[in-house]
């Protein structure tokens, strides 16, 4: 039975991911000139895209189906928002979406409503972008000191120039209204005083992706992101073949 599963998945190969491979065994058996290897390595390349691409197209599923579920009414703006996440932030709509969703889940968990969540969400999916371009990191890392900030691991804040403390966070949640329990701040409080701080120290920092979008650095991360949105364009199309594939598979195999 395994032979007969074995013999069955490599004759089919798939009609996506494996006919580049076929393809490509055919021209190295000709072998040894420089035009077949030429077409074999640009066969691979092209069937390796193709995988890619189907991956980048689950990726972004996965992302949205998880932002749909942290934001539920809200989950439009934060749709509208990350689909000119490319041009406006240099960020693919899967990273812009993924994050926001982060955000939003951190946000809900200290009891903040689905609106506000969604729009400090994406106040600071959108600052990292401009601490990206100012303090030249990739966006993923200031996302990461970001989320640290907020949750009070003050330190990786320093490298963007901002400076918060227990006193800083006290006084912000006083001028914000803020009352006490026990003397004591809320964890929604103090993410909301720290989440002002954060805004209050960057100011200098906001809006430079904009400022200098047409700069090479910025310029390559837009251009990035409009390649990652292109392979999950692609790959959303190739999805329900890949899925076909992927059960003709576990249905051999339990054969």
């Amino acid at each position: 039975v395994i032979k007969r599963v074995a013999d069955t998945a490599g004759h089919a190969k798939g009609p996506v991911l494996g006919f580049g491979s076929a393809l490509q065994n055919a021209l190295s058996v000709a072998g040894g000139f420089g035009v077949f290897n030429l077409a074999s390595g640009a066969i691979s390349k092209f069937t390796g895209s193709i995988s890619g691409a189907v991956d980048a197209a689950s990726h972004m599923a996965e992302s949205q189906s998880k932002m749909q579920i942290v934001f539920e009414e809200s989950s439009k703006s934060i749709d509208d928002f990350a689909k000119g996440a490319a041009v406006n932030m240099g960020m693919s709509r899967q990273k812009a979406t993924e994050a926001a969703a982060t955000f939003g889940g951190l946000f809900q968990a200290l009891g903040l409503g689905q609106k506000p969540a969604a729009d400090m969400s994406k106040s600071l999916v959108q600052l990292a972008s401009d601490l990206a371009s100012f303090n030249d990191l990739s966006p993923e890392e200031v996302l990461l000191k970001l989320r640290s900030g907020l949750v009070g691991e003050v330190e990786p804040l320093r490298s963007l120039q901002v400076v918060i403390n227990e006193t800083t966070v006290k006084a912000q949640a006083m001028k914000m209204g803020f009352k006490a329990v026990n003397g004591e701040l809320t964890d929604a409080q103090k993410v909301q005083a720290r989440y002002a701080l954060i805004l209050e120290q960057t100011s200098k920092a906001q809006g430079d992706f904009a400022r200098t979008a047409e700069g090479q650095a910025n310029a390559t991360r837009t251009n990035t992101a409009k390649q990652e949105d292109l392979a999950v364009m692609i790959g959303t199309k190739l999805l329900p073949l890949s899925l076909l594939w992927t059960k003709i598979q576990s249905n051999l195999l339990d054969t």
